[in-house]
């Protein structure tokens, strides 16, 4: 959350203002398309797209969300859903843990 990192000051205000993902339900589509984006500012270039694909081959290959549980509450298992490829193609699915 380095808000001298382009990337991340472009994007966070996007996650924070989205509702809250609800894990126990599974319910990530809040933050689905935010992950999914491949939108950045022009002066900041597409090195800054949350979803990353440069000209030159370089961009992002899987994505996932992971969900730790508070404590107390070391009697819940971590939550990990995982996409295949970018996320604007590849589905989220869960992985066992």
């Amino acid at each position: 959350d380095d808000p001298t990192l382009p990337r991340i000051r472009v994007h966070l205000p996007h996650f924070r203002a989205a509702p809250v993902p609800d894990p126990e339900t599974a319910d990530w589509d809040p933050w689905k398309p935010l992950m999914a984006s491949r939108t950045h500012p022009e002066p900041n270039g597409a090195e800054t797209a949350m979803n990353l694909d440069q000209p030159t081959g370089f961009g992002t290959v899987s994505s996932a969300f992971l969900a730790l549980p508070r404590y107390p509450g070391f009697e819940q298992r971590p939550l990990w859903l995982f996409a295949d490829g970018p996320p604007d193609r590849a589905p989220f699915r869960p992985v066992a843990l």
